[in-house]
């Protein structure tokens, strides 16, 4: 559905239906929660183990934006606007501890399934399909 405003940056526009200011405050939370982790990552001082865990963990609180961020176009979003650098930090979290994480993922379950190794691997996210929209799989 495509809709027209006349006043589209006004207090009646689209952006006035979400709670931007809640938004860029989600945003905010998520880019201080892991920018410490960043810098380990950049440091090398994550082993396997750790990087399971943070990998994952980094995933799971992204997912959550799709649900929250209706996507609007930038010229209607306050500035700064701090997705990029949350998509940013998230992407490059993500894809330094994924074969980390896959090693030690393959060491656990080769204990209970020993060809755990031919069949696990990770996914690698890229800038085009980590999106924001609703519905996904960001």
């Amino acid at each position: 559905m495509h809709t027209r405003f006349d006043e589209e940056t006004g207090p009646h526009g689209p952006a006035a239906a979400y709670d931007l200011a809640g938004l860029a405050a989600a945003y905010e939370a998520f880019i201080a929660q892991y920018s410490d982790l960043r810098v380990a990552v950049r440091d090398g001082e994550i082993d396997a183990s750790r990087a399971l865990v943070a990998r994952t963990s980094v995933m799971d609180s992204w997912r959550r934006f799709p649900d929250i961020d209706p996507n609007l176009p930038e010229h209607l979003l306050p500035a700064p606007w701090p997705r990029q650098a949350a998509r940013d930090l998230m992407l490059e979290i993500h894809s330094a501890l994924g074969s980390l994480a896959e090693a030690r993922l393959i060491q656990v379950a080769t204990q209970y399934w020993p060809d755990a190794a031919s069949w696990i691997t990770h996914f690698h996210a890229s800038e085009n399909f980590v999106s924001t929209r609703a519905g996904g799989d960001g």
